[in-house]
This record gives C-alpha cells, sequence and structure tokens, in this order.
C-alpha cells in the first residue's frame, strides 16, 4: 500500500533563521552569505512571525539606494551591463523537460533561458514550468514533453543592458520574477538576478556612505564588520518582513503544496505546528526534486500521483490546471 507523502517528510529543519531585531543589512548579508533567498523571522519560542526575503531586501534598498543617489554628485547610476551574469545555463526549445528540470536541479539554478538553434532568445524554463512539465506528465500518463512546451515567453521580464540598477530595483519590486534575461535585437546577452541587483546596489550605496562609515568604503556594506558602527538603515528586519506569506501544515500532501506553488508566487513554505512554531520550511526546489526522483524511481510518470496525494481521482487525469 501507497502512502502518500507529506510536507514532514521533505521539509528542511536546519534553517537560517532571523529575529525582529536584526538590523535589515545584517539580514541581508546573512541571506547572500548562506546563498538562501529567504529566512523566516522567529520570536520567542520559535514563534513564526513572517519571512525576510529578497524582495525585502531589494525595498530596503530601494530606499538606500535613492538616499544615495541624492547624496552623491559624481557617482553615475550603474547599468545593467555593469553587473549581470555572462556566463549561462541556457536550453533549447526541443530538449526534454524532464532532462531539463535535472540540468536545473544538478545546477542549483531556479531557471534557465531557452535559445533557439540561431541563438536568438526564446524565454525562460523555471522551477516553476518545471513543475508543471512533471506534473502533466503523472497527469496525463505519458512522458513529459519538449522545453518549448513549458517556456515561458512573457516579454515583461526582459530587460534592456542599458536599464540602470533603479530600474530594475523597480521592476523587481512590482513582479514575481526572480531573474530577467538582458536581451539586445532578440540575442540574450545576460541575465540579472534578484542577488545580482543586491549586491551592486549594495556596492554603490557603500561608496554614496562612505563619508559617513569610512570602514566600508571598497568592500560594501554587506561585506563590512559592523557590530559597533552606525548603520545608514538604521531599521530592523521587523519593518520590511513579510507577514502575509503564506505557510502550511506537517501534514499536507504533496500534490496539495505543488497546487500552491503553481498558483503562487511563493518559492518557500514555512511547516508550521498547532501552536504557531516554526517546524521546517518547504521549497519549491525541495518538492521539485522529491518529484523529480520519483519520477525517475517509479514504473512510470503515473505512479507519483499515489504518492502525492491520498484524494488521487483518475477521472481528473489530464485536467490539471497549473498555469505556467
Amino acid at each position: 500500500m501507497h502512502h502518500p507523502r507529506q510536507a514532514r517528510d521533505i521539509m528542511i529543519t536546519r534553517l537560517v533563521t532571523l529575529t525582529p531585531q536584526t538590523d535589515v543589512l545584517d539580514g541581508i548579508g546573512i541571506l547572500l552569505r548562506n546563498n538562501v533567498s529567504g529566512a523566516p523571522v522567529l520570536g520567542a519560542d520559535r514563534d513564526y512571525l513572517g519571512v525576510f526575503s529578497e524582495k525585502s531586501s531589494l525595498q530596503v534598498y530601494l530606499e538606500l539606494t535613492s538616499k544615495a543617489l541624492e547624496r552623491s554628485t559624481t557617482e553615475r547610476l550603474p547599468h545593467v551591463s555593469d553587473f549581470m551574469a555572462r556566463r549561462l545555463v541556457t536550453l533549447t526549445p526541443d530538449m526534454d523537460a524532464l532532462k531539463a528540470v535535472g540540468l536545473l536541479l544538478r545546477n542549483h539554478i531556479s531557471g534557465a533561458p531557452v535559445k533557439d538553434a540561431t541563438g536568438r532568445y526564446v524565454g525562460v524554463f523555471s522551477e516553476k514550468t518545471s513543475m508543471k512539465a512533471i506534473l502533466d506528465g503523472a497527469y496525463d500518463r505519458v512522458p513529459a514533453c519538449s522545453v518549448d512546451a513549458y517556456t515561458d515567453r512573457d516579454p515583461a521580464r526582459l530587460i534592456s543592458p542599458q536599464a540602470t540598477l533603479l530600474d530594475v530595483i523597480r521592476l523587481f519590486m512590482k513582479t514575481h520574477f526572480r531573474r530577467l534575461p538582458v536581451v539586445s535585437e532578440g540575442y540574450i546577452l545576460g541575465q540579472v538576478s534578484r542577488r545580482d541587483v543586491l549586491r551592486a546596489a549594495d556596492r554603490y550605496v557603500a561608496e554614496a556612505f562612505a563619508d559617513q562609515i569610512p570602514a566600508v568604503q571598497g568592500i560594501g556594506l554587506l561585506q563590512s564588520e559592523r557590530v559597533e558602527g552606525p548603520s545608514p538603515s538604521a531599521l530592523t528586519v521587523e519593518r520590511f518582513m513579510d507577514r502575509s506569506a503564506q505557510t502550511t501544515a506537517p501534514d499536507t500532501d504533496l500534490l496539495a503544496i505543488a497546487m500552491i506553488f503553481a498558483h503562487s508566487p511563493f518559492r518557500r513554505l514555512p511547516v508550521i505546528d498547532g501552536e504557531g512554531r516554526l517546524m521546517g520550511q518547504v521549497s519549491r526546489r525541495d518538492l521539485l526534486q522529491a518529484i523529480h526522483e520519483m519520477v525517475r524511481k517509479t514504473e512510470g510518470p503515473h505512479q507519483v500521483l499515489l504518492y502525492l496525494s491520498s484524494v488521487h481521482d483518475p477521472a481528473k487525469e489530464g485536467n490539471l490546471p497549473i498555469e505556467a
């Protein structure tokens, strides 16, 4: 007899966490040094209060960069071409979608640009579209098809190499995109992630505030040891943390979690017990990794549903409404 897997089966329990009183710059530095896109904010007795994320961090640097621009009379705002990543993992439209998922997981990336045979930009294949590819294959009882069918072609995510740092921060703030392909005349030149922007903003702000905090000149606010010194933000994580981020219970089955990720911008779900305390966290990557392993180990993609949910309805096969 198969038992559907639940949040408690795949959740990560060793987490980077913050407190409401953590200085925001310290909080951002902790995210970057630990290579995580968000951290739960906890009160006494591990009471869950919210999440401090890359997007929270961007709000901090939107304010600081605006202040820095007012202070600086000589420093120009960096352009995308100054800080974009140029070495990228790319995919082709005809690549098998399941193999593409494995490529994302092996390279620890949340998405990759798709280029056609001539090298022209087509779109992005992401964690979110990866999940759709795998689950569509499970419901349809056929192997996942090509990357082309699951490529996000939204032109709103494209950015010019001449766009400024503030342009990019504002675009990230008003959308759920985590990376922006840098495209010129139909060809991809590079890519900018939220993390790239945070590091670029940190360098710019540090230069603008160097007279106020000399120790940060040349190394940035986040890289410096600011144990005693002043902070140009003088603000704590509490102001910027997201209190509305969705959470889940430890007994939520994986299909329900997959549907949450498919229909929301959330990349992670804190797992909360009945007392409101943090037990662990399930990320989109954790779930994708678990489902990918199931597909590889089971007799066929349709067998995955037996592990994902205890309410599997064969009559609904082939009709899984997941948004790309």
